[in-house]
């Protein structure tokens, strides 16, 4: 596994006040959610997410296919109303609603300094309603690591206690490997 993959993997076990250091580190502006942090750190290394691959593939599939193709969410201006909602819902179809991972994705995109299409969330939601489908919940890299160390260690004899001590162990040990890392690719790519 090379260190960007390896990055990708140990990032998400960072906590925001530890991203919000290496922001300061790397010069980046330190506001936003954790994704957020995340996603700036990782495009300033030039590392693909697995997720915005998917969504581009996807993009085509609502590309003018209505009158509201070229609508754009603007920052300030979108509201999450009956208006977006039929629009939504019109292009995705019926079983579309208004998600966490949704809002999450257009405040990034914001973020970025992007004003997203309509056509370009109806694909990332879609892409993300269908991974939800199959099963892929806890697959996200974006899904909280605590959440999935703890499923993965349902039915071990372990008090919770000893359950915490491990987890703590096992996020400390990621995140240090994830501050490794981002120095190191840093490093050689402003070297």
């Amino acid at each position: 596994m090379d260190k960007k993959e390896q990055l990708l993997g140990a990032i998400y076990y960072m906590k925001i006040d530890e991203l919000r250091f290496q922001h300061e580190i790397l010069g980046l502006d330190g506001k936003g959610l954790k994704q957020v942090l995340i996603a700036k750190i990782l495009n300033l290394l030039g590392i693909e997410h697995a997720e915005d691959k998917k969504i581009r593939g996807k993009q085509n599939l609502f590309s003018g296919s209505s009158s509201h193709a070229s609508d754009v969410l603007l920052k300030g201006r979108y509201r999450n109303n009956r208006h977006y909602r039929s629009i939504f819902t019109d292009k995705i179809g019926p079983h579309f609603k208004f998600t966490a991972y949704g809002m999450e994705w257009i405040k990034k995109k914001w973020s970025d300094g992007i004003d997203p299409t309509v056509d370009e969330f109806c694909a990332y939601w879609q892409a993300e309603y269908e991974r939800r489908a199959k099963g892929g919940d806890f697959k996200s890299p974006t899904t909280l690591q605590r959440v999935k160390f703890f499923r993965a260690m349902k039915g071990k004899e372990l008090s919770k206690a000893e359950l915490e001590k491990q987890w703590k162990e096992k996020r400390e040990l990621q995140a240090n490997l994830a501050i490794a890392l981002i120095k190191h690719l840093s490093k050689n790519k402003n070297g």
